[in-house]
């Protein structure tokens, strides 16, 4: 399987898993920046704002910015995310870059943003690390 591939698929049961288990009063949202496009859809989004090396996520729990980028086995941080993580960090947010969905749930977990676990994963065996 394609790196790409697999982190998608990461990404959608991660997306699963914050949906079905998230607490209430947890905020989330994915960026979109990933994916083919036109020249001029990639300028028109650049004069916008968005920019590369955001995380794949960003969570927001009990006052505090959280971004979250995900990576599938192999995957390692590009040199704009390193950069960005520094960014969120002097800026005083909380941002990791986890590989797998078992660092993703851990992570999660420590934070306390999840609900006990209901076996969402038995559904998502394929993302399993």
């Amino acid at each position: 399987m394609a790196r790409n591939d697999a982190e998608f698929r990461l990404a959608c049961v991660v997306h699963d898993t914050l949906r079905l288990r998230g607490k209430e009063g947890l905020h989330f949202f994915a960026v979109p920046n990933g994916e083919a496009r036109s020249a001029k859809t990639g300028a028109r989004l650049k004069r916008q704002g968005v920019r590369a090396g955001e995380p794949d996520y960003v969570l927001l729990w009990k006052g505090r910015a959280i971004g979250l980028e995900l990576k599938a086995e192999g995957g390692r941080q590009s040199p704009e995310q390193r950069q960005v993580e520094q960014e969120w960090q002097a800026a005083g947010g909380l941002y990791r870059c986890v590989k797998g969905y078992d660092e993703a749930i851990q992570f999660l977990d420590m934070l306390q943003v999840l609900e006990p676990d209901r076996s969402i994963t038995r559904h998502h065996p394929e993302v399993r690390t």
